[in-house]
This record gives C-alpha cells, structure tokens and sequence, in this order.
C-alpha cells in the first residue's frame, strides 16, 4: 500500500512538472518527485527502503522514455534522481529522526545544507552526459540541476514529513470546527495573496506574502508553514510560467526568472520553518515546566515513593527519581516509553481496562500490585496507585504513584508457604510419606458427605512384632516403608492409602463398578505376599543381610447411603479381625 502511494505521488509530481515545462517553453520549475522519494526514505523503516527504490527507478525510467529521451538517458536520469534521493536521505538522517527534524531550529539550516549538497553529485553527472548528448554547458545543466531539485527537496520533504506526523498524531475527536475553519481560512488567505502578487506585473507586491504566511506559521506552526510554502511555489510557479508577476518586471531571461522565482520559495520556507521550530521549542519548553511544577505537589510526604504521570499515549510522561532507585533504570531513558514495557504480559488488560474507566470518570481512582523487572533482573512487586486529575491547565490526565513492596512481599510468601508447609506435614506421616490418619478420614468424612459410593479397606502386617524383636525398630521401619511404597504403586488415580497407626494401613477406594474394590483388594495382598524385602546388613547385623517375605491381613466395607464414617470405619475394622483370625493372608469382607 505505501509503495503504492508512492508510485501515485511520484508521478503525479512528475507530471505536473512537465506540464509546467512543455507549458513554459521547455523551462522546469520546481522538481519534486525525488523530494517525495526522499521523505519516504526518512519516514518509512529500512525494510521497506529497497522496495521504494526499484519502485522509483521503474517509474523515472519509463517516464523518461515516455517523454522522448533515449533508453541510455532516461537510465542516467533515473539513477541520478534516484541517488540524488538517497544521499539526502542519508545526511538528513544523521540530523535527527524524520519526525523531530523540524523541532530543532539549529537543524533548519544543516537541512538546508543537505538539500543542496545532495543535488551536487547528480548534478555533475547529468551535466556532463547532457554535454557528451548535445554539447551542452555542462555547468549550466548542473546549475540549474541544482536550483531545481534543490528548491523541490526544500520544499515538499519538509511538507511531506510535517504532514505525517500532523495524520499520525490526528484524532477526529480534538477537531474543532471553528479550527477548522480559522486553518482554511488561513491558507486561503495565502492563496489568495500568492495570486495578487503572482497574477499581475504592473507592481512589485511580493512583499505582501511575508505577512500572509506568517499568521499560519504562528497559528498552526509546522503544518502551517509547510502547507503555506507549498501553495506559494505551487500557486508562484503557475503564474510565472504564464509569464506573470513581480518576476516578469526583471529584464532577464525566462530562464533566470524561473530560477529566482525558485530561490523566493526556498528563502520563504527558510523564514517560515524555524520561526515555526522556535514556536513548538517555546511552547515544549513551557507544557515541560508547567508539568513539573503540576507534579511537584505532594513529593514532600511521598519522596521515598514513585510519583509519576501518563500521557495519552499510555507512556510515562513524568517520573520523580525514585524511579530510577526501584527500577534501577533513568527517568530520561524511561519518559515517553510505554508504561506497558515495564509490566508483565497478564496485568496489560488489566491496566488498560483501569486507565479507560478512568479516564472516562467512571471511577476515580484506582489500585493493583504487579511486577517489575528491574536493570538487573530481579523481579520487584510493586503497589500501583492511580488517579484521573487536573495537570496545572493541560486538562484531564493520569496521576499515581507506585511503592516497592517487594521485601513485604516476600515475607508474606514465606509465611504463607511456611502454613502450607506445617499443614501437609500435619497430615503427613513422617516415616512413610503417606497421608496420616487425620488426613485420611477428613478424606473418608468429605467423599461420604457427598454421597460417594467406597470401599474402605483396613489392613496390617502379619507378625509385624517379630522383625522388631528379632532385628529392631530401624528394621521394622524399612519394612513399613517398603510395604506403603509398593501398596501405593498399585493403586488407581482416586484411591487413596494412609497410614492410621503402628503396621496399620487404610485403603479408599471408588466402589462404583461391582467387584472393583475387592480386586484392588485381593490384588494387593497377593502383591505384597510375592514381593521378597531386602534388609541389609546394616540394619540385620548379618554379612549378606537378610530378605522377608511378608503378608497381610484385610479386612473391607462398602458404604451404604446415609451411612456415617464411624459406621463404616468399625465394620471395616471387625472384617479386619475375621481375617486375622481365620489364619491371616486374607481378604475378609463386612457382612
């Protein structure tokens, strides 16, 4: 799409051009189209700079031909214009970014320099291949090759690039009718006196244009300069083609008089511009300090926090230097970045959604805790506290403060894993690792309440006493976790075991499908009974140590509805006893 309008822009200029040359006698008046190129080149990114270059070189070229010249000349004509563009691209680049080159008023005059210091080289060239082609003055193509496109590149870069800015920063909602209106009025009253001064030759009134277009330059500044410029050299260059106006009274050539028309242009944008950079550098100057001091208010009782303000554009438009201490980051470097690159990606619609309600007046104020990272990568939390309000008279915008809370924070993290930490070990057993009785029947309590069908199962090791006798408590406990660490493996996702006391073990288990809780149950007692438990040596106090075979006793019930935990609790334990009376290894069920 921008390639595009390039292309339209290019040509229509191009044109124009020759319309006004084949109009005049063969004279060229002000040359655009590689001023059109050039703003390109300063305002677009880099990516798109070699796609704007073939784009141009095509057209020159075919429009060269299209005009009469040879293939060998439209080619020279069309690399030359086109490295006429980069080269002033490239000083003007150095001067400042596309978008402030014109704020500046000591870069009014290097821009200047540029302009005409990139239309030499090109210049040159075509003034020798025109010699080389006609026998031409080479000097005099060049001279006028330079007054040329020098006067176009004075003219439409800078009106180009201030029109940008003016449609990037446009909001419908801020215009005015009444503006509005002053503006083309305005504009119109350079027009018009442009064509009372160009459109007659009886008196030298070219004086009258110096006032006319300083009331757009003092009112609309840039945008009115440049805008004004542009209809003089338009409106300018038409009448002195047809041979009228204050120049037409100069007894020289038609040549000359073009090139000194040209050279009135460029010394009116060189009245009109800076006089509009110093306007904008005074009012800055001016919108800065009014904001300070709106800011300073309050810094008294806040100075160890972080006072600051947002512009419409969401970027932090102030900040107090306790920024700099939290962020470890300058206020210098910060002012007119997002506020959004400081925060992490889950608080930007959040934080957003806060500054329209605010902004709205649908709240007055608002708070929320985030994260910054700060110059060292430590993650800091941060207390936000913002306000909609009143800044010294620049209207309504948003006003905070934020604190670091990063050391309250982490103390409240601590203390909350430091709960969740003593509540998991209060359900815990600690030699086992499994949850321990309480936990269990809270488990047991919560599933019945909600009308769960179960199995609860109760097991222990048979002759369990005898290891501890026989080899000690340390081995016993080795016991104990081999038997909680293989019933574990064999359970299902929703089936729990838990350790209730000594060698005693409780089962949970989903009684929904018929015979499920009584495999899981058999299951296991043939698991364990088949498994061989190493004891080393260390704990047996033989060379080699000793392998046991254990086995134990279950006893299971199912519950039944309205059936409290105690209830089946106490059928699970009988069932539990049967089993261990009628010769232990066995599964007993509940009558």
């Amino acid at each position: 799409m921008r390639s595009l309008l390039l292309a339209l822009l290019w040509t229509s200029s191009a044109a124009l051009s020759v319309a006004f040359t084949r109009h005049g006698g063969g004279l060229a008046t002000v040359w655009f189209a590689n001023a059109i190129l050039t703003a390109f080149l300063l305002i677009e990114p880099r990516q798109r700079h070699s796609l704007y270059i073939l784009v141009t070189l095509l057209l020159s070229f075919l429009f060269n031909l299209w005009s009469g010249r040879t293939e060998a000349l439209a080619l020279a004509l069309s690399v030359a214009g086109v490295g006429e563009a980069l080269i002033a691209a490239a000083l003007m680049a150095r001067l400042s970014p596309a978008d402030r080159l014109f704020d500046d008023s000591a870069n009014l005059l290097r821009f200047a320099l540029s302009s005409v210091i990139a239309c030499v080289p090109p210049a040159i060239m075509m003034g020798l291949v025109m010699h080389g082609v006609s026998g031409a003055s080479w000097w005099q193509i060049a001279a006028g090759w330079i007054t040329t496109h020098g006067c176009g590149l004075l003219i439409m870069t800078p009106l180009l690039i201030v029109l940008h800015r003016a449609a990037r920063d446009f909001r419908p909602d801020r215009i005015r009718p009444a503006a509005l209106g002053r503006s083309i009025a305005m504009l119109g009253l350079v027009a018009g006196t442009t064509a009372l001064v160009f459109g007659q030759s009886t008196y030298v009134l070219s004086f009258l244009i110096v006032p006319a277009l300083l009331v757009p330059t003092f009112l609309l500044r840039a945008p009115g300069a440049a805008g004004s410029v542009a209809i003089i050299a338009i409106v300018a260059s038409w009448f002195t083609i047809e041979g009228s106006g204050p120049f037409a009274l100069m007894p020289v050539s038609a040549a000359e008089r073009v090139y000194v028309m040209q050279l009135f242009i460029a010394t009116m944008f060189l009245c009109a511009l800076p006089i509009a950079a110093l306007l904008d550098e005074r009012d800055e100057l001016a919108a800065r300090t009014a904001a300070h001091l709106a800011n300073m208010h309050g810094i008294a009782d806040r100075i160890g926090d972080v006072l600051f303000r947002i512009d419409d554009r969401n970027a932090w438009a102030y900040l107090n230097p306790a920024y700099q201490a939290v962020t470890g980051r300058s206020v210098a470097g910060a002012i007119g970045r997002p506020v959004l690159a400081d925060l992490p990606q889950r608080d930007h619609n959040r934080f957003n959604h806060a500054l329209a309600r605010l902004r709205a007046g649908r709240i007055p104020h608002y708070a929320f805790t985030s994260q910054i990272v700060d110059a060292l990568g430590v993650t800091r939390y941060i207390e936000f506290a913002l306000h909609a309000g009143t800044f010294g008279g620049q209207g309504e915008g948003i006003s905070g403060v934020f604190r670091d809370v990063t050391a309250r924070t982490l103390i409240d993290m601590q203390l909350r894993q430091k709960a969740v930490s003593a509540r998991r070990d209060a359900r815990t057993d600690p030699l086992t690792g499994l949850p321990n009785r309480r936990a269990f029947f809270e488990r047991l309590e919560t599933r019945m309440e909600a009308g769960h069908a179960l199995a609860l199962a109760l097991f222990d090791l048979d002759h369990f006493k005898r290891i501890n006798d026989a080899f000690g408590h340390p081995a016993g406990d080795a016991v104990l976790r081999h038997i909680a660490a293989a019933a574990s493996s064999l359970l299902k996702d929703g089936e729990m075991i838990a350790r209730i006391g000594g060698e005693e073990f409780a089962l949970l288990i989903e009684d929904r499908i018929a015979g499920a809780a009584v495999a899981t149950a058999e299951r296991l007692i043939a698991a364990i009974a088949s498994q061989k438990i190493a004891l080393s040596p260390e704990l047996t106090g033989s060379p080699e140590g000793i392998g046991l075979h254990m086995t134990i006793s279950m006893g299971l019930a199912r519950s039944k509805p309205g059936q409290a935990a105690d209830d089946l609790l106490a059928e699970a334990d009988r069932a539990l006893y049967l089993a261990k009376n009628s010769g232990r290894n066995q599964l007993k069920l509940a009558a």
